[in-house]
C-alpha cells in the first residue's frame, strides 16, 4: 500500500545525504509496507512524492611616511635560485549551491552578530578545501610571529584567516584575471616568490624599478605566487635556522592575480602618470602603502585633519590646499585627477599610517576629505593584531593611526609580524609590521572579490567589503547607509571593523530575482537597469508545476546557469531549474486505498417534497463541510448550488443507472479536471429537460486542489438516454489567476497572470450487454496564459491538454453483491505548447541588465496510463471485501522504464 504510506514521512535523509527508509518506530508498519514494492528509498520518494529540483607606507624621507614598519627578523639569503613554475594545483571558480550563515550587517547601524543572509549562497564553499589551504606549510608561513615561538602562535589568528582568504580559497578564488597595482619604494622582481609570473607575464611595471624591501614585502603579500606547497621550494636552505619550514615559501592572498608595479616618486605629475598606467593595464586595485606627511612613531603632526582645517580657514580649492602641504598646485591637479579616472575600474587602497597614539590618519589615505570626488572607491587600512582564537573587544589590539574622519571608508587587518619576501636576495625572507602590510592583504582581497563579483564596479567592490566587515568587536557611534536598506555600524578608532571576505562573498541582507523591465530601461536598454528594476524575493520566485506538466519545464531549466542578486547587487549563480517545483500526480483511484477501502465518498438525500441534496463525505462527515441542494422549480427545472463539492456531480455524469451513482471528486479518473477548483467553492446553476434529454448549465467560484489558485469557470452539458447508455457532451471554459492548469507562477515569473482555458468533451456510461457495464469519459482543453506586468515567462498561448479514462465492470457471481471491474485511465496531460522563459544573466558594469532565453516545450516526457483490476463484494450486510491491483506506466507523465504498482486489500466489518 504505497500510496497511503506516502502521507506519512516513510523515507528520510541520512548524514550523507542519501534516502533511507525511516527509522521511526511508529510508522514501522507502513515502512514495511513500502518495502514489499521491492524499490529503493529514493525511488519510492520519487514515485510518491514526486521530483523535486532541486549555486597599507614606504620611505622617502621627510616627504614620505617611513615609520609604517618595523623589521623584527631578518631572514634572508644571497642565493639567487628562481622558483619553477608551479602546475601542481590550480583551483577553479565554482558556482553551485552551498550554505552560507554569517553576516555583520544590521538594519539599526550598530554593531551587531545578527545574520543577514537568508538564502544558501551561490558558490560552492568546501570545508575541506578551506582546511586544506590552512593546513599547507606555505599559508602558515605568512604568520611565522618572532614575538614568540616560530611553531606555537595557535593562540592568534592568521591573518589571512582573520580576513577571511581561507573561504575564499574554499570557493576556489585565487585573484585569476585580476591585476594589483603597486605603487611602492622598490622592488625585487627576481624572487622566487614572483618567479611564475614573471615567465607568464604577469609582471609588469611603469619606468624602470629600484630595488627596495619595503615595496618586495608589499607585492608578495598582496599577489606572491604560490608554489604548490613544496618543501624544497626556497632556494635556500633554511632547515638550521629558526625557521626550518621556510623551504616551503610563502603566498600573497591572491596569488593568481597579476602585478603592476611602480615606483613612487615625490614628483605628483609622476605618480599621476604611473596611476594612469595602473589604469591601462587593467589594474582592479592601487595599493598605497605610503603616505605623505612626517610620520614616525607617536610623532604625526600632519595628518588629514590639519589640512583639512586649513582649507576650511582659507577657503583654498583642493589642489591649493595640497600644494601648501609639498609638491605643486599643477602636479596636485594631475594626481587628483588620476585617483579618480582611475576609480572608474579600479578601488585605491591606501594605509592609514602607524602612529597609534594618533585619531586621525596620513594626509594621502585622507585625501578624500579634500577631494570629495575620490570617495566612491576608496579604502583606508588600518593594523590590527590579534591574541586568541576568537575577534573580541579584549582580543584586538590597534597598532596604527585610528581611522578618524575617514571612519565612513575606513577598514582594518592584521598587518603585524607578516613573513614575505625581502629584497636582499631571491630567496630572502624578512618579518615586518604596520599598516604597509595590512594595505596590501585589503589590496589582495579586492582581487579575489573582483574574480566573484566580475560585473562590480569599484565603487560595488568598496560597499561590500564596507558592509561586511566585522564590527562585532567594538560599540558603533555612527552608520553607513548603502543601496537597497543595507546599513553598517562603524566607529571612528576602527572605521567598519575587519574585513571579513566570507561574508562579502555571501548574499548581504536580500536574495531578488530580477525580471526584465517591461520596455525600455532608464540606460536605453532592452531590459533595463539594475538600479531601477523590480526586485522579486528569491523565496517566493518559483514556478510550482501542475501534474499535466510532467517533467517538461524542468527538462528545460535544469542545469541552466541564471544569477540571482543580493541588496548590494551581488550576483550569484544557482541553477535555475531549482526555482521549478514537480507536483505529483493528484492520487487516482487506482492507487488509492482510501478510495478502495472507503467505496462512493457521495452520498444522496432525498426529500418527499422533491428537495435533494448530497455531500461528500470526504470533506467530513457533516453536510456543512460539503453540500450540494437540489430544488425543484417546475416540472422540467432544477436549480442546484453548491459547497466545496465537484461541480461535476449535478451535471449529467458518470453513473450507470439511477440505482447506482457514482460521485465524482478531484481523486476520481472520471473528474472534468479543468473543474476541480469547484471543489473548494460555490456552484450554482441549471438543469432542464429538453426533450429526451437534459441540459445543465453551472457556475463556480474557487480555490484549485494543490496550490489555492484562485478559479471560476462556467459548464454546460447535454445528455440524453441512447438505448442502454447515456452520453452526454460538455464544454465550459476558466479563468485562473497567477498560474495555469493548476500550475502556480510566483515572484520573478509573473508579477502578475491570467490563464483561459475552454474545453470540452464526451462522458458515457451504461450497459455494453447484460453483464457488463461500461464508464467512459474524455476531455481536451486549449489554454493561454497572458503576463501582465514585469515577468520571465513570456505570454504562452495554444497549450493543449487532455484526459481520459475508460472502465468496464461485471458481476462475478459468487453471491449476490460482487463485481469485478477493469479501467484504464491518462490522468491530465499536456499535449503541445511552448513557452520562453526569460534566463538572468550578470549584469554590465553599466547597470544593464542581460537575459538568456530558454525554449521550453510543455509537453513532457512520458504518458501516464494507469490499468487496473478489482473485484468487490459484499459478503453480509456488515462485512465488505475487496482487493485492487494498479500499475502505471510513466507515472507522473515522466519517462522511465520501470512500471509504479500498487495492490490492495480489505475486509471491512460494519458495527
Amino acid at each position: 500500500m504505497w500510496f497511503r504510506a506516502a502521507l506519512f514521512d516513510v523515507t528520510e535523509v541520512n548524514s550523507d545525504g542519501a534516502v533511507v527508509w525511516s527509522e521511526n518506530t511508529d510508522i514501522a508498519s507502513l515502512v514495511t509496507d513500502a518495502k514489499l514494492l521491492e524499490i529503493s528509498a529514493a525511488d519510492y520518494q520519487t514515485l510518491c512524492n514526486g521530483e523535486e529540483v532541486n549555486q597599507i607606507a614606504s620611505s622617502v624621507t621627510d616627504a614620505v611616511d617611513n615609520g609604517d614598519q618595523t623589521s623584527q627578523t631578518e631572514k634572508s639569503s644571497d642565493d639567487e635560485a628562481t622558483k619553477t613554475a608551479s602546475s601542481s594545483f590550480h583551483p577553479l571558480f565554482l558556482a553551485p549551491l552551498g550554505v552560507g550563515i554569517h553576516g555583520k550587517a544590521s538594519d539599526d547601524g550598530s554593531s551587531s552578530s545578527s545574520t543577514f543572509l537568508d538564502e544558501t549562497t551561490t558558490y560552492t564553499y568546501d570545508a575541506a578545501l578551506d582546511n586544506t589551504w590552512t593546513a599547507r606549510q606555505e599559508y602558515k608561513n605568512v604568520a611565522q610571529y618572532t614575538s614568540t615561538s616560530p611553531f606555537t602562535v595557535s593562540s592568534t589568528i592568521h591573518p589571512y584567516t582573520l580576513v577571511g582568504v581561507n573561504y575564499a580559497y574554499g570557493m576556489g578564488l585565487s585573484g585569476s584575471g585580476e591585476t594589483i597595482a603597486i605603487v611602492d619604494s622598490g622592488f625585487r622582481t627576481t624572487h622566487e616568490e614572483f618567479a611564475d609570473k614573471v615567465s607568464a607575464g604577469n609582471l609588469t611595471n611603469y619606468n624602470t624599478l629600484s630595488v627596495n624591501q619595503h615595496g618586495t614585502h608589499v607585492a608578495s603579500i598582496a599577489a606572491g605566487d604560490y608554489n604548490s606547497n613544496n618543501a624544497s621550494f626556497s632556494g635556500t636552505d633554511y632547515s638550521s635556522t629558526n625557521f626550518p619550514l621556510l623551504n616551503y615559501g610563502t603566498m600573497g592572498v591572491a596569488y593568481n592575480a597579476k602585478l603592476h608595479l611602480t615606483d613612487y616618486d615625490v614628483n605628483n605629475t609622476a605618480l599621476a602618470a604611473a596611476t594612469d598606467s595602473a589604469k591601462a593595464a587593467g589594474a582592479v586595485v592601487q595599493n598605497n602603502s605610503w603616505g605623505w606627511g612626517t610620520c614616525q612613531s607617536n610623532n604625526c603632526p600632519q595628518t588629514i585633519d590639519v589640512w583639512v582645517t586649513y582649507q576650511n580657514n582659507n577657503g583654498t580649492t583642493d589642489a591649493e590646499t595640497l600644494d601648501a602641504l609639498t609638491d605643486t598646485e599643477a602636479g596636485w591637479t594631475a594626481y587628483l585627477s588620476s585617483l579618480d579616472s582611475f576609480q572608474e575600474t579600479g578601488v585605491v587602497v591606501v594605509s592609514a599610517g602607524n602612529d597609534s597614539a594618533s585619531s586621525e590618519v596620513n594626509v594621502q589615505a585622507g585625501l578624500p576629505q579634500i577631494a570629495t570626488e575620490l570617495a566612491e572607491a576608496w579604502l583606508v587600512v588600518g593594523n590590527i593584531d590579534t591574541s586568541g582564537s576568537t575577534v573580541s573587544s579584549s582580543s584586538v589590539t590597534r597598532q596604527g593611526n585610528q581611522c578618524g574622519v575617514t571612519a565612513e571608508y575606513c577598514v582594518q587587518a592584521d598587518g603585524t609580524e607578516i613573513t614575505q619576501a625581502n629584497s636582499t636576495g631571491n630567496s630572502a625572507y624578512i618579518d615586518l609590521s604596520g599598516t604597509s602590510m595590512a594595505a596590501p592583504i585589503v589590496s589582495g582581497t579586492v582581487a579575489l572579490l573582483s574574480q566573484a563579483f566580475p560585473n562590480h564596479t569599484p565603487a560595488q567592490l568598496t560597499d561590500r567589503i564596507l558592509a561586511s566587515a566585522n564590527n562585532d568587536f567594538f560599540t558603533a557611534t555612527g552608520t553607513t547607509t548603502f543601496i537597497n536598506g543595507v546599513t553598517h555600524g562603524y566607529n571612528a578608532e576602527f572605521g567598519h571593523g575587519i574585513v571579513d571576505l566570507s561574508t562579502a562573498l555571501q548574499p548581504i541582507k536580500t536574495s531578488s530575482m530580477i525580471p526584465p523591465t517591461a520596455g525600455f530601461g532608464a540606460s536605453n536598454t532592452r531590459y533595463g537597469n539594475i538600479e531601477t528594476a523590480r526586485r522579486f524575493d528569491l523565496t517566493t520566485s518559483q514556478v510550482q508545476l501542475g501534474a499535466a506538466f510532467g517533467d517538461s519545464i524542468q527538462n528545460t531549466l535544469n542545469g541552466r546557469k541564471a544569477y540571482f542578486y543580493d541588496a548590494l547587487n551581488g550576483g550569484f549563480a544557482f541553477d535555475m531549474g531549482s526555482l521549478v517545483k514537480s507536483q505529483p500526480i493528484t492520487a487516482s483511484k487506482s492507487h488509492s486505498f482510501d478510495s478502495l477501502l472507503g467505496g462512493n465518498t457521495i452520498l444522496r438525500h432525498q426529500r418527499e417534497n422533491g428537495f435533494s441534496f448530497i455531500s461528500d463525505k470526504s470533506q467530513g462527515d457533516s453536510v456543512e463541510g460539503s453540500m450540494m441542494a437540489f430544488l425543484p422549480v417546475s416540472p422540467t427545472t432544477t436549480s442546484f448550488i453548491g459547497k466545496n463539492i465537484h461541480m461535476q456531480n449535478a451535471m449529467s455524469f458518470t453513473q450507470r443507472s439511477a440505482n447506482s451513482d457514482f460521485g465524482v471528486n478531484s481523486t476520481s479518473p472520471f473528474n472534468i479536471p479543468f473543474i476541480q477548483a469547484s471543489e473548494q467553492g460555490t456552484t450554482a446553476g441549471n438543469k432542464w429537460a429538453i426533450g429526451d434529454g437534459k441540459l445543465s448549465f453551472g457556475l463556480f467560484e474557487g480555490d484549485e486542489v494543490n496550490y489555492g489558485l484562485n478559479t471560476t469557470g462556467f459548464v454546460a452539458d447535454y445528455g440524453r438516454e441512447i438505448g442502454s447508455t447515456h452520453t452526454s457532451v460538455f464544454f465550459g471554459g476558466t479563468n485562473e489567476e497567477d498560474g495555469f492548469l493548476a500550475t502556480s507562477v510566483e515572484g520573478a515569473f509573473a508579477e502578475t497572470s491570467k490563464a483561459n482555458t475552454t474545453f470540452a468533451g464526451i462522458s458515457s456510461y451504461g450497459w455494453l450487454n447484460s453483464d457488463w457495464s461500461y464508464n467512459a469519459l474524455g476531455s481536451v482543453g486549449s489554454t493561454a496564459l497572458d503576463v501582465e506586468g514585469v515577468g520571465l515567462l513570456n505570454d504562452i498561448k495554444d497549450v493543449t491538454s487532455t484526459s481520459f479514462a475508460f472502465e468496464v465492470a461485471r458481476p462475478v457471481g459468487l453471491n449476490e453483491y460482487d463485481s469485478v471491474h477493469f479501467g484504464i485511465s491518462q490522468p491530465l496531460r499536456v499535449e503541445s505548447g511552448k513557452a520562453t522563459i526569460m534566463v538572468p544573466q550578470l549584469y554590465d558594469q553599466n547597470g544593464s541588465l542581460n537575459f538568456s532565453q530558454a525554449s521550453a516545450d510543455l509537453s513532457p516526457s512520458g504518458r501516464q496510463l494507469d490499468l487496473s483490476l478489482g473485484y468487490q463484494a459484499k459478503l453480509h450486510d456488515a462485512f465488505d471485501v475487496g482487493v485492487q491491483f494498479a500499475v502505471s506506466q510513466d507515472y507522473g507523465h515522466v519517462q522511465s522504464d520501470k512500471l509504479a504498482n500498487s495492490a490492495f486489500a480489505f475486509m471491512k466489518v460494519a458495527f
